[in-house]
């Protein structure tokens, strides 16, 4: 019914896995963010950082839920999309919205094996639809 998109869906670019207070604080200025997602934080948990692209149509987009599977993490976004089961082409108006997602820290590895974000798109305006205008998560 639906799957989720992997990096090489998506491309790796559009994704950031923040492990520490300092990596945050070579990537951000924004002093809101920077005392959000203190070394306390850290200490315990990684931040996600997404750049979802969106066209001017769509809207409410928001995470769902998030959880991490060894060094998998799934997330799933809603959104209110017209995307709907037919394929529907628009132009290249793309916006991004940056998701900021937090996620427990995986300290079971000590080969430190590489994570991974897999994203489910779920369009809240039509039941079981797993699609927006830049995703489709429908298989």
């Amino acid at each position: 019914m639906f799957k989720y998109l992997s990096e090489e869906d998506y491309g790796v670019d559009y994704r950031t896995i923040v492990y520490s207070h300092e990596q945050l604080s070579d990537i951000v200025d924004d002093e809101t963010l920077l005392e959000k997602y203190n070394e306390n934080f850290f200490n315990k948990n990684d931040l996600v950082i997404f750049n979802f692209n969106t066209h001017h149509s769509e809207g409410k987009i928001n995470v769902a839920q998030a959880r991490r599977v060894n060094h998998d993490i799934f997330i799933d976004i809603n959104i209110q999309s017209p995307a709907n089961k037919e394929n529907i082409f628009f132009d290249a108006q793309i916006q991004g919205a940056t998701l900021t997602i937090e996620i427990p820290k995986y300290l079971g590895d000590l080969n430190y094996g590489k994570d991974r974000v897999m994203i489910l798109v779920i369009n809240t305006n039509f039941e079981n639809t797993y699609r927006s205008i830049y995703y489709n998560c429908e298989k």
